[in-house]
């Protein structure tokens, strides 16, 4: 089997249990795409950066294609959102960098769908946000990740595993917190 295949299967629980968190935000909405973006954010912003001081560019030479702090920061302010409280991030070990990237570029992959669904909603306020979801949509960033994250040596796996899980859990906690359902209950 291949790193990325390995990666797949021993976090597919808490893949699912992302997809389940995030399907509770209603994006056609404007709450639920507010409270969505601010959850992406929250862990985005620190888990971006967190990896840049890692040295996130040297494993991935086209890390600036794929960040997409700038566009989410776009998404805020064009709706007229301040920056949310980040996440706390745990310290990821640089020889497992590339299960961090990984889990960001599975989130990539949602946005094509999220955004296909934001943009028929009738609301043109959330049309006009979507730079997050829509950024570099155009380039093939999973292909090449998965040809790069396949050619990592296998003895740094356990890292890249556990690197993996927690930026699964970072994007988990952030769905947690700023779920409406969550956030309209604490109003």
């Amino acid at each position: 089997m291949t790193t990325r295949i390995d990666l797949k299967l021993a976090t597919a629980d808490r893949h699912e249990a992302l997809d389940q968190a995030f399907a509770g935000f209603a994006i056609t909405t404007l709450p639920g795409y507010t409270a969505f973006l601010r959850a992406q954010a929250a862990a985005l912003f620190p888990l971006e950066a967190r990896l840049e001081t890692s040295g996130v560019s040297r494993l991935v030479p086209d890390w600036s294609k794929r960040t997409r702090r700038a566009a989410l920061a776009k998404d805020l302010s064009t709706l007229g959102l301040n920056t949310p409280p980040a996440i706390e991030i745990p310290a990821i070990d640089p020889e497992g960098l590339a299960g961090a990237v990984y889990v960001l570029e599975i989130v990539r992959q949602s946005a094509g769908a999220q955004a296909r669904h934001v943009l028929a909603a009738d609301d043109p306020q959330l049309h006009a946000a979507t730079a997050y979801l829509t950024y570099n949509e155009e380039l093939p960033l999973w292909t090449s990740f998965a040809e790069q994250l396949d050619q990592i040596d296998a003895d740094h796996f356990p890292a890249q595993l556990t690197a993996a899980r927690q930026v699964f859990d970072v994007f988990l906690a952030a769905a947690q917190h700023f779920h409406p359902q969550r956030t309209a209950a604490a109003v």
